[in-house]
């Protein structure tokens, strides 16, 4: 388990900061946007009109001026991925301590063993519970953010929300990585918690014979 955490988190982390690096590579979107509706209605006029051909320049700057608007549209999808992939991981660690967390304390009550084994699994559990709803209402914000700022969804001063935007996308990456750092060492402190238990279970087993063959 916390190998495929420690994978599935790694790879979020790259493609967040994929994702922040295509952002940055946009500069301001709306004017660029904006300029190439301008560019695009008037070649497209003149070529009905059959006008004197387009400027080179012109054409030169409608390709330049697309290439944004692709480099946008992958930031755009690069970001949706990105959000499912961090909240995807979270709720890996969250499922993990539910089923792990659960199972060692049927088994303390079971078998009698020390109390302090489940409290201690217990710790872990609220612990990485805390910090992977700290990582999902992260990634959460930077969306939203996103969201609201992309020119193309139509929000009432969505450029305001750029510059938000890009600082929470910039904290965000430490703070979600030092999260799936946290939830990593819970899931690491945890296994050996699990050792524990069924170490402590097989010596009672042992003792009673339980694991004689008949």
């Amino acid at each position: 388990m916390s190998r495929i955490f420690f994978t599935l988190a790694c790879l979020a982390l790259v493609l967040m900061v994929v994702t922040l690096s295509v952002g940055l590579s946009l500069g301001q979107l709306k004017p660029q946007l904006e300029q190439l509706q301008v560019l695009s209605t008037g070649a497209a006029a003149a070529a009905a009109q059959r006008a004197s051909p387009v400027d080179d320049e012109v054409l030169a700057e409608i390709a330049l001026l697309e290439g944004v608007k692709k480099r946008a549209n992958a930031h755009r999808l690069l970001g949706i991925a990105t959000g499912v992939l961090v909240l995807l991981v979270n709720c890996l660690a969250v499922t993990y301590f539910v089923g792990t967390a659960r199972w060692c304390r049927e088994v303390v009550e079971a078998y009698q063993l020390d109390g302090t084994l489940f409290g201690r699994s217990a710790r872990m559990k609220r612990g990485a519970f805390f910090w992977a709803v700290i990582g999902m209402l992260t990634i959460l914000t930077i969306s939203s953010l996103g969201a609201m700022s992309d020119p193309m969804a139509a929000f009432a001063n969505g450029e305001q929300y750029v510059t938000p935007h890009l600082i929470a996308a910039m904290l965000g990456v430490g703070l979600i990585a030092w999260s799936f750092l946290a939830q990593w060492q819970h899931i690491l402190d945890h296994h050996d918690v699990i050792e524990e238990v069924l170490a402590a279970v097989q010596k009672i087993r042992a003792e009673r014979g339980l694991d004689v063959a008949s």
